[in-house]
């Protein structure tokens, strides 16, 4: 045996050993993301070509319960860039482009009074001066969910003005990289898919990569986010794929990513001096599609350089760094927007270079599970461990230290949402020793002792509050709202409300029979409404006379009313849509803002769920209180109000037509409103039990109302803490996923039974499957059969639709798009007990996607 073989075997177990930690390692930081919900996708460290450590771990599909896999696609958002800018330095090289072309060379329709000074290497490195998407106030409702043609898109922008003369700042900007994606379709003569596939895709070997066109992606992972104080899922925000384009729009794996970086470094795509000046950076960190930083190492190095590039998009989020010194990737894909955490591949890279790193948890997140598991006097004890300890908690602490008084408040905070206002109170009693002039403890231990009526220890803490931060308006309202801090105005001083909301506030004119009953009880009210039917408060937020007027005068209240439908599917302008709260939220928020920016007091206008579902009160509840809970607004619980009348008198004429109010249903949210608005000056008085003339009642049932409307307010409080709530789950199916079978198993003429809509009668779905005999592909045609009148008839073919069908993992998958109403239909069958049983969605380009399982047989 040689010396050198004889060495080179000694050495085997210390290598082997070093392996095994080093694997060890990255299990153990990628399960502590995992068990305090913080990810869930997958990872990928390599070292030059060999792959140190992949592993997925999730679900990619919460709703057919898929597992991620390695080959699962996510889309990578601003991660495309590194793949645009690439693009573009192979059109240099094979000189299609040059770097000093300027913009109107290119698109001549866009301004040249900004074009003619642009040139693509000031697109490539953010340097342009066109700004990014916070000059919108909220881009996803003002930009991001409607769909574009390239023109339409880049209306948006392009009349912009420049934040910086081009070439003299650096402001990261989407809306550039979008221009530059234009230009290169322009100079490719081909539709960017087409050629990112060509000439990025196909020459690096990433054979699963694509550019989203708008087209059923499959084995992709659906977006979701997750929310850490109530400790669950729901989908991400919608975008349509025409605004992500050359910004952020590539699907990918992270062995394509990796792939993407071992081409770029080997000289595959690009000549290395291109790679050079990409990764060089031209103003601050930014190069061409690149970041370029440092990390430190333990290795007596000191720091080491890495390029990378970060993403995130509507529930994906991605990371891809490259250390050049090492030839060491680290690719992190998520479908968990939540975790949005740039920690994790961090962590990893340091595994990869020796580092001993440890990851902790979130400590706040530590005690908020062990509150909720074990109770408050034993995440108290956890506590005190934790912060008298000596020993090290990780070299990764993911979010807050020991010494932190956000940690309290945090765990305090998620408490109190999840209604254990006494467990809260706890810890900021127990936050105050170590931090007696935290505000933030003061202001959230006014609201917890505030849910529990304890009204003297908020108005303490409040005003412990207000003595060290005299400033915090949200603190005096809430002091003002329990009574302590604003005088009542005076009878002969007008109060002036304006109503803003749609056809649940003209109903009987609700804003005239406030104002009636303000009249009666000797209260001077002065009211306006801005009101549409159908109108969400997006709407009113995007276009109409809202915000002018809130500008324009005066206003002591503003009070917002949304649709009564969030949280059900219904039909919106002849569309299938899915009412989810995100919209809302966002609409109040600005409202609220733009309200108080004004001088004026924001009310949330809590209406009532439509009576077909009746169930869905608690999803409106949850999402008013919720943005209460952020705002500090009033709640006026006017929706709860009803159901505790019907629950006490179910015959009360509340409702007109099943959905709007009537008279008797008017009378009962004026009046809420007026206890809400008023206060004790409207309440205590004697008049307080007049009713208008309009509403045809009798007195006793007038009491009824009223005392279900007293009831309702005294228990839910200013901010409406203590209504029954839920958070809606649309997306979660009734039946689990199918098991696999042949695609033959399919081949026949099928019938079955699918739940459009709740309000309707289930549709009649009929699918003829067959063999085309030419090619031997399967075709299946589609017909709906339903009750449905009035535009949405048209969203569902009465007549057979022939479409093509493919099979992906056992399931027989086919799509076909509506005419002229943007919406397409995504199918997916599989073979459970001898019969299929399937999931149809329909994916609006004005709404988000919903979903509805069936189950088909034979016809008789």
């Amino acid at each position: 045996m040689s010396k050198l073989f004889l060495l080179f075997a000694l050495c085997l177990p210390s290598i082997s050993n070093r392996v095994d930690e080093r694997h060890a390692a990255f299990e153990a930081a990628l399960d502590a993301y995992v068990d305090y919900h913080a990810f869930a996708g997958v990872v990928l460290v390599a070292q030059r070509d060999a792959i140190l450590f992949e592993r997925a771990v999730g679900r990619a599909d919460r709703d057919w319960g898929v597992d991620a896999s390695v080959d699962t696609k996510y889309q990578v958002g601003s991660v495309t860039k590194p793949m645009i800018a690439t693009l573009a330095m192979r059109f240099v090289e094979q000189h299609v482009l040059s770097l000093d072309d300027t913009v109107t060379q290119w698109v001549p329709q866009y301004p040249a009074a900004t074009g003619a000074r642009i040139t693509i290497h000031q697109l490539l490195s953010h340097t342009a001066g066109i700004p990014g998407y916070g000059h919108f106030e909220n881009p996803r409702e003002d930009v991001f969910r409607r769909k574009y043609s390239r023109e339409e898109y880049l209306a948006v922008f392009q009349n912009l003005p420049l934040s910086f003369e081009p070439g003299q700042g650096f402001e990261y900007s989407g809306f550039g990289y979008y221009l530059l994606g234009v230009i290169l379709e322009r100079a490719g003569g081909a539709p960017l898919d087409e050629l990112l596939r060509r000439q990025v895709f196909e020459p690096a070997g990433m054979t699963a990569s694509l550019l989203d066109v708008g087209l059923p992606i499959p084995g992709r992972a659906e977006p979701y986010q997750y929310d850490f104080t109530r400790a669950a899922y729901r989908r991400g925000d919608d975008r349509d794929p025409t605004t992500a384009f050359a910004a952020g729009g590539v699907y990918s794996t992270v062995r394509d990513l990796f792939r993407f970086r071992r081409a770029l470094d080997g000289g595959v795509l690009l000549a290395p001096s291109s790679v050079e000046r990409m990764s060089t950076p031209v103003r601050g960190d930014y190069g061409y599609g690149w970041v370029v930083r440092a990390m430190e190492v333990d290795d007596g190095r000191g720091t080491v350089p890495v390029v990378l590039h970060n993403g995130g998009i509507s529930g994906y989020t991605a990371n891809l760094l490259w250390f050049p010194d090492d030839e060491i990737t680290v690719v992190v894909l998520s479908n968990t927007r939540g975790y949005k955490d740039t920690l994790l591949p961090w962590v990893l890279a340091g595994i990869a270079h020796g580092d001993r790193e440890t990851v902790s948890g979130r400590l706040a997140q530590t005690l908020f599970r062990c509150a909720l598991r074990e109770g408050v006097d034993v995440a108290v004890e956890e506590y005190g461990r934790v912060t008298s300890s000596d020993a090290p908690r990780g070299a990764v602490d993911i979010a807050f230290e020991t010494n932190d008084p956000d940690t309290l408040v945090w765990t305090a905070n998620a408490l109190l949402q999840y209604g254990d206002a006494a467990a809260a109170v706890a810890l900021l009693e127990l936050n105050l020793d170590p931090f007696p002039r935290s505000t933030a403890t003061l202001a959230l231990l006014g609201d917890a002792n505030a849910s529990l009526g304890r009204t003297e220890a908020a108005i303490a803490a409040y005003r412990a509050c207000l003595e060290i931060d005299p400033t915090d308006l949200g603190v005096a309202r809430s002091l003002d709202a329990l009574g302590t801090a604003a005088q009542e105005p005076p009878h002969d001083a007008p109060v002036r409300v304006l109503f803003i909301g749609n056809s649940y506030t003209y109903f009987n004119d609700l804003p005239a029979m406030f104002a009636e009953l303000a009249d009666a009880t000797s209260c001077a009210v002065e009211v306006e409404r801005v009101v549409e039917g159908a109108a969400t408060l997006a709407d009113h937020l995007r276009g109409g006379s809202a915000s002018e007027l809130i500008e324009q005068w005066p206003w002591d209240w503003v009070v917002l009313q949304e649709q009564s439908t969030l949280g059900i599917n219904r039909f919106h302008n002849g569309r299938a849509r899915f009412d989810g709260p995100e919209g809302f939220e966002r609409a109040a928020e600005a409202f609220i803002e733009l309200a108080r920016q004004n001088g004026a007091r924001p009310a949330l206008l809590l209406t009532w769920a439509r009576r077909a579902s009746m169930e869905n009160q608690v999803f409106l509840n949850d999402a008013f209180v919720r943005v209460a809970e952020r705002t500090d607004a009033v709640v006026i619980p006017a929706g709860p109000a009803w159901m505790e009348a019907l629950r006490d008198s179910p015959e009360l004429p509340l409702y007109e037509d099943g959905a709007h109010p009537a008279p008797a249903g008017t009378y009962a949210t004026a009046y809420c409103v007026a206890r809400a608005l008023l206060g004790p000056a409207f309440s205590d008085s004697p008049a307080a039990a007049f009713v208008p003339a309009s509403v045809p009642i009798e007195a006793d049932a007038a009491a009824s109302i009223r005392a279900s409307v007293d009831r309702t307010i005294d228990r839910a409080g200013p901010h409406g803490r203590q209504l029954e709530r839920q958070t809606p789950e649309p997306f979660v199916l009734a039946s689990p996923p199918p098991s696999n079978t042949g695609p033959d198993a399919f081949i026949g003429r099928w019938t079955g039974r699918v739940p459009i809509l709740p309000d309707v009668e289930p549709s009649t779905l009929e699918l003829d499957i067959t063999r085309d005999e030419a090619d031997g592909e399967l075709q299946v045609g589609v017909a709906f059969r339903h009750g449905i009148q009035g535009p949405g008839a048209q969203l569902f073919p009465d007549e057979a639709e022939h479409v093509r069908a493919r099979v992906e993992r056992g399931r027989l998958v086919f799509e076909h798009d509506t005419h002229g109403f943007g919406t397409t239909y995504e199918y997916e069958l599989g073979w459970r007990d001898g019969a299929p049983d399937g999931r149809v969605r329909w994916c609006s380009n004005e709404a988000p996607v919903f979903s509805a399982t069936f189950r088909l047989e034979h016809p008789q």
